[in-house]
């Protein structure tokens, strides 16, 4: 919505009181001395609904801390160990660390496996919401999978006596906030130090397709790992922090996923799209944008460095609703106007995070991390688009004058959009292009000769306005160790991707890091919002899994992404597969691990497939696909999310694999070697009469001839036609080696 709507009185109200409690529950559990006489004072005309909504709140706040009150409650069981202040399941509750507007946070000890945990309990007033807790739950768990120095890890998620948790890395040590508050201004060494480990676990979670959403000062914890004292940190409420060795420090990104929720039942938080703390927002979560991506992080990220490097935020203001105007109207100070002796290359850094458009900050953390290192100043893209355009016409002024040409005509000189972009034929490394009417092909971009060749390459409507970007994926890495890289009509590359991933493969034995391979592209809407969305496939050099990530073009970030134990040989969007505009992924590979999958082991008596690599073709539906790599197989009875249907051809793949038993292979009929060449898409009518069909085109490998496989959305085999040679006809004999594995979402029982 826009800021009109937003600030519009008859949609303000819910808003306000939502980020006036937000802010209220945060500065009392940093320790700040506000109270709720001063709270209603301030804000007369909201008071009889901030009473009310305080004194839900008061469920889960511990008269003067005391844990007791919480037992009384029900909340925490009394504790069995005359040690313990009280207990919940298996966690010995020790001591009371802080409040938040989610809920409280308590040290804890897990006895089982001796360590100390910090245990966030979801207030009970939203334990009630299912879909609060589904997201608690799901949000958590996804954390879970982050596992990154610069990131606290979350242990476990459950449930006791009614009270939901989280149980996390405890960090015996202060927060950046209590920091700041305590001394200003940071020295410079120890501002770099931090911000850098924050971008570095920033980066980590975006590629993981974890948007943080509400990062702040007190969400960034300090730990020293050695004693509180050796290293001048103290826990929020202790003695007066010293300044910390950075040598000695590491830090910790805290709470994430949990600014995402809210309660459909209570005002306590305002709506999904402006959730957040107000003074970190970014201009997009101000204004309650419906999307926002992680780009909003790398904003508040900015605000997080200009605050150590002045001691302040930018836009603080007296009300909740006046700094977000700030935030939207006001660009912010220079900090070295605020801090004399700031360093001036972090303070560039800071004001190119803030910038107001998502798109004038750099499109991931990972080129922030590559901006830190260079040491040298940014500048905004709208600054330096003001003095090309300043240069340009100057330079067209002077043309004018010496040679009298129309400044229509020389404004006019851009190169139309691009009409088609290819691999060139005679030289694999560089893509050819045409543009608009132009028939003829040009050298588009050429790549070194180290990238081995360039493996696909495709255009995408990246607004859904006709602007056209080129999509180009290499064999082999670049010097730079990307292989994905996105340019626009300029031939100006917008950004590139390295296709290795951080999440561990799920496989038990293949090392996955670099280097990777890009495979396949296919560009499609898939979200039915403006602007298409690029599917890519990318296999290992030298290990067997190979992965599909959906990638947010304008960005380059992964938003979705699927693991398959086999590499991948194309992809394509079908549009309306599971309905009109409701798009499906269609995969084909191949699977050199039927082991792993419940219904395809090909080592016992009850095998199925015959061989040790089959060609496969999978339907993944977009929709349910999770955010973090998911894989095929494994010993669970449910097949991983986002994986509709799964079939293989049991026929020997020619020249690639041997049947189980080598004695086997002289016996082969050559008419039994094919290979799953490629992948051709018939919509069909969108009616009840005739569904959407999916066409396989099968090859053989030895002798001359193909046939079309017409499947259904489940990968049913409909019928079977001829393309060339004589391959078998019959319907009967490819369904007897057409096996569906996956069906509906399901295994397929016998």
């Amino acid at each position: 919505m826009d800021t009109q709507t937003r600030l519009n009185p008859d949609n303000e109200r819910d808003e306000r009181i939502g980020l006036i409690l937000n802010e209220y529950l945060d500065r009392r559990a940093r320790g700040e001395r506000v109270s709720e006489a001063e709270l209603l004072a301030q804000h007369p005309d909201l008071a009889d609904d901030l009473r009310e909504h305080l004194n839900v709140v008061q469920d889960l706040r511990p008269a003067g801390g005391k844990i007791e009150d919480l037992v009384r409650k029900g909340i925490l069981s009394p504790a069995d160990d005359a040690r313990c202040l009280a207990q919940l399941g298996p966690y010995k509750i020790t001591g009371y660390i802080g409040r938040g507007g989610m809920g409280i946070v308590l040290k804890a000890y897990e006895e089982s496996l001796n360590r100390t945990v910090a245990l966030k309990i979801l207030r009970p007033d939203l334990a009630d919401d299912a879909a609060i807790l589904s997201r608690f739950e799901r949000e958590a768990k996804a954390a879970a999978a982050l596992q990154h120095p610069n990131i606290v890890t979350v242990y476990a998620v459950g449930t006791e006596t009614g009270s939901h948790y989280i149980a996390m890395e405890y960090v015996a040590g202060s927060n950046l906030t209590e920091l700041i508050r305590h001394h200003g201004s940071l020295p410079t060494e120890l501002a770099r130090h931090v911000f850098r480990q924050l971008l570095s676990a920033l980066d980590a979670a975006h590629r993981a397709g974890l948007i943080h959403r509400d990062v702040k000062s007190s969400n960034i914890l300090l730990d020293c790992g050695l004693q509180i004292a050796d290293c001048g940190l103290e826990a929020p409420g202790g003695p007066r922090a010293s300044i910390p060795d950075p040598r000695s420090l590491t830090v910790k990104l805290a709470d994430f996923g949990l600014a995402r929720m809210r309660s459909s039942q209570t005002q306590l938080t305002i709506a999904d799209s402006v959730i957040g703390t107000p003074e970190y927002m970014s201009p997009e979560q101000a204004r309650g944008d419906e999307s926002i991506d992680h780009r909003a992080d790398l904003y508040s990220a900015g605000v997080v460095l200009y605050e150590m490097l002045t001691g302040r935020t930018p836009f603080k203001a007296d009300t909740p609703t006046a700094t977000l105007h700030r935030i939207l109207y006001e660009e912010p100070q220079d900090p070295r106007t605020l801090a004399k002796d700031g360093d001036a290359i972090l303070a560039s850094l800071a004001l190119r995070l803030m910038a107001k458009r998502p798109e004038d900050r750099f499109g991931t953390a990972s080129q922030a991390i590559d901006a830190f290192d260079s040491g040298e100043r940014v500048h905004l893209p709208s600054r330096r688009r003001q003095l090309k355009r300043a240069a340009w016409l100057w330079l067209v002024a002077t043309v004018m004058i010496a040679a009298g040409v129309s400044l229509t005509i020389m404004l006019a000189r851009r190169p139309p959009n691009l009409a088609e972009i290819r691999v060139d034929p005679d030289n694999r490394c560089r893509i050819n292009a045409r543009y608009g009417d132009d028939t003829e092909w040009k050298a588009f971009f050429e790549f070194p000769e180290r990238v081995k060749s360039i493996e696909d390459a495709r255009l995408i409507d990246v607004d859904g306005q006709g602007t056209w970007w080129a999509v180009a994926g290499t064999y082999m890495p670049r010097d730079d160790g990307h292989t994905l890289f996105a340019f626009d009509a300029d031939k100006e590359e917008i950004w590139q991707l390295r296709l290795s991933l951080d999440s561990a493969w799920p496989g038990p034995d293949a090392d996955v890091r670099d280097p990777w391979s890009c495979k396949a592209i296919a560009a499609g809407n898939l979200d039915n919002r403006p602007g298409e969305e690029l599917v890519v496939a990318a296999h290992h050099f030298t290990n067997y899994p190979a992965h599909i990530s959906v990638i947010d073009p304008g960005t380059g970030d992964a938003r979705l992404t699927f693991w398959h134990p086999g590499h991948v040989m194309s992809v394509a969007i079908h549009p309306h597969l599971f309905g009109p505009d409701c798009p499906a992924i269609i995969v084909v590979a191949n699977n050199n691990r039927p082991g792993r999958f419940p219904r395809l082991r090909s080592d016992d008596e009850d095998t199925l497939v015959r061989y040790t690599i089959v060609h496969a073709v999978m339907v993944l539906d977009p929709e349910k696909m999770e955010r973090l790599p998911v894989a095929v197989g494994g010993t669970s009875d449910t097949p991983p999310a986002g994986l509709h249907a799964y079939a293989v051809l049991d026929m020997l793949p020619g020249g690639i694999s041997r049947p189980a038993d080598a004695a086997d292979v002289a016996a082969l009929n050559e008419e039994e070697w094919a290979i799953v060449e490629s992948t051709r898409l018939v919509p069909g009518p969108l009616d009840a009469a005739l569904e959407p069909r999916i066409q396989i085109e099968i090859q053989r490998s030895k002798v001359a001839g193909g046939a079309l496989l017409t499947v259904d959305d489940n990968l049913r085999a409909l019928k079977v036609q001829p393309i060339s040679g004589d391959l078998i006809q019959d319907i009967d004999y490819w369904q007897e080696r057409w096996l569906p594995v996956v069906q509906n979402g399901e295994y397929v029982r016998e």
